[in-house]
């Protein structure tokens, strides 16, 4: 990968770190394109190369992610999460949740069974690395590899994974100093405290810890 397109994937990433930092803020193109440092055409365009959809499209995508995480976490209305989310309209928050998850916000919150939160899940950035960790030989050709890696650096994934714990904020102090990039927080919200990061491969996470019962 050259240099050039290192640094063109680290402003992109920038600009989708800023969206999953303030998701639910009135975000538009401009605004997104000018923490890139290019102009909103080239962005638009750049951005549905790297990642594979639009901006607009993400942004509404991580919105009805956090959406998920409500309706499973917390007994906040449909209502109020939508707005909690960014959405200033809950026809337009309906039809966007269902094109993503393929089902209604109430019917989801129905089925939808909370994930087990694994407590230790921070020893993940103290274990060595494995060939997995990092494309490459003897797992794979060179070329494949590169390929695999590139992709890797684009940070290109669906859903970012959720996990609670029971002390955010010494979660997050843990994670930084094993050199794990922070996206944003700990943040207050209605739901508890948050914070987002980054995996060795720039998959985003999140971890939130519930409001005391």
């Amino acid at each position: 990968m050259s240099r050039a397109v290192e640094e063109s994937n680290r402003r992109l990433l920038r600009a989708r770190d800023a969206m999953d930092r303030a998701y639910a803020e009135a975000l538009d193109v401009p605004m997104l394109a000018r923490i890139a440092h290019v102009c909103p055409a080239h962005f638009i365009r750049t951005f549905r190369a790297t990642f594979g959809e639009t901006p607009h499209r993400y942004l509404q995508r991580r919105r009805v992610e956090r959406a998920m995480f409500l309706l499973r976490e917390t007994e906040q209305s449909v209502t109020d999460i939508c707005l909690a989310v960014g959405f200033t309209s809950l026809g337009t928050f309906s039809r966007t949740f269902r094109d993503v998850t393929g089902e209604s916000p109430t019917g989801y919150r129905k089925r939808a069974v909370p994930p087990a939160a694994p407590g230790c899940f921070t020893m993940a950035y103290s274990r060595p690395a494995s060939f997995s960790e990092r494309p490459g030989p003897p797992s794979m050709d060179e070329k494949t590899a590169e390929q695999v890696r590139e992709l890797i650096a684009k940070g290109a994934s669906g859903f970012s994974i959720g996990f609670t714990t029971d002390d955010a904020r010494k979660t997050y102090e843990d994670l930084k100093a094993k050199g794990v990039e922070m996206v944003d927080g700990p943040n207050e919200q209605s739901y508890g405290i948050d914070f987002g990061a980054r995996d060795p491969f720039g998959n985003h996470f999140r971890v939130v810890q519930p409001p005391a019962a």
